[in-house]
């Protein structure tokens, strides 16, 4: 059993954080220098949907709060989800299985270009991204396998397996992986990856590394700008998703932050 406390905060976030976020959602889509926030929030929320203890409005906001965020974000960030779900696929219950049925049935049938020709302004999907789409689709077929029939959970799992094949080409085949499948049960054997990043607070870099470090943040920008010059966005004083204008389309020289 939970506590009062762990309770009181799970309807705090689901009631009033989550549809917040959710509904400003649009704004993830101009924060991808801060990648590793965006990362660290996707993956917090989607751990949420293993609690029991969630009512159906608390899993209901968790779900739109994950697909409202990834309908965002470029689809490479979606490469440490798809693992995660992979193993969770195996081993979720009927109750909470469906959250990350949906979100990959809307994600995969939103970049099916992305996975198949091409096409996609995000480019095309890298062989690690495809493969790991095949191991989802048939983690999904031998779960529903070693189930009983469930017409709310098959309803949802066919459409996500449709969306998938879909997406991915038709003479794609998963000829290589067995790397992919070990780091999957690896990791499912040791449990929730724990980050724990090097501290790098009393580093001091010389003048040659720092020359590179800004060189990269430059890279970095310019990269992002292209990339939103080519949807037609253009400099402005303020944001504005309906003109597509953004304060920060400009030379990197002259960003103050």
């Amino acid at each position: 059993m939970e506590s009062d406390t762990a309770l009181a905060l799970n309807r705090y976030l689901c009631n009033s954080v989550l549809p917040l976020l959710t509904a400003h959602s649009h704004f993830f889509a101009d924060a991808e220098h801060h990648a590793a926030l965006l990362d660290a929030t996707l993956h917090t929320v989607y751990r949420m949907n293993r609690l029991k203890s969630l009512t159906k409005n608390q899993r209901d906001a968790v779900s739109d709060f994950l697909v409202a965020i990834t309908r965002e974000l470029p689809p490479g960030m979606m490469i440490k989800l798809l693992r995660k779900v992979i193993i969770d696929i195996k081993t979720m219950t009927d109750m909470n299985i469906l959250v990350p049925l949906r979100l990959l049935t809307l994600h995969y049938e939103r970049t099916g270009k992305y996975y198949g020709s091409g096409s996609n302004h995000y480019g095309v999907a890298s062989e690690t991204e495809k493969r790991l789409s095949m191991l989802l689709f048939y983690a999904i077929f031998d779960s529903l396998g070693n189930r009983a029939y469930d017409p709310e959970l098959f309803g949802k799992a066919l459409p996500c397996m449709t969306a998938i094949g879909s997406a991915i080409s038709p003479d794609y085949s998963l000829t290589t992986g067995g790397e992919e499948v070990a780091k999957l049960n690896t990791a499912a054997e040791e449990g929730t990856w724990i980050p724990r990043p090097v501290d790098v607070s009393r580093c001091d870099l010389n003048r040659d590394f720092q020359s590179v470090v800004e060189q990269f943040a430059e890279h970095f920008h310019d990269s992002w700008a292209s990339r939103k010059l080519e949807k037609g966005w253009m400099y402005g004083d303020s944001y504005s998703r309906v003109n597509l204008t953004h304060p920060r389309l400009k030379p990197f020289s002259q960003c103050r932050d």
